[in-house]
Parts: structure tokens; sequence; C-alpha cells
């Protein structure tokens, strides 16, 4: 097993801060106006705040949920802002 507490940690972490802003946005039309506009013009951030993966049993404990926030790795960043430049192009 590659079990890899400190990603774990990130994750919780992320599901955190994910909630805590959807929780802010549901009370904010501003806020969510902003936030929406953030996810066009950045496809990374909507990528890291809002999308989510199936966890990989060998990476992570029995503890994390099945549905886990997708955490793009930097070359997985650098292939979503082409690919976002490509369509735009």
């Amino acid at each position: 097993m590659f079990y890899n507490s400190q990603l774990e940690r990130q994750i919780w972490e992320n599901i955190r801060n994910r909630a805590r802003m959807l929780d802010e946005a549901e009370k904010d039309p501003v806020l969510q106006a902003c936030i929406i506009r953030k996810c066009m013009a950045d496809p990374v951030y909507f990528f890291e705040n809002f999308l989510w993966t199936m966890k990989n049993d060998t990476f992570f404990t029995k503890d994390m949920p099945r549905d886990i926030p997708f955490m793009p790795f930097e070359y997985q960043k650098e292939l979503i802002r082409r690919i976002w430049k490509d369509i735009q192009e």
C-alpha cells in the first residue's frame, strides 16, 4: 500500500474549504457571481473547487469517503490550461 497521510489531510482540508465556500455563497449572490466568473476565467480553479473523483484504495485508508475532491497535479493543471486555450482559440 502507498498510503499518504499528508495527501489525506489535504483532501479533508479541501472538503472543509469547499463546504465553507458553498455555505457562504448560498447566502451571498455577489459571491455566487464572483465564483461563477472565476470558474469561467480559470478552468483549473473550477477543477480544484467543484469536481470530484473516486478514491483509489491503494492510496487511501478506508476512512476516506468513496468520492473525493479532484485535486489535479501540476502536469494535469498544465494540460487543463492547454486544452482550455485550444478551445478558446
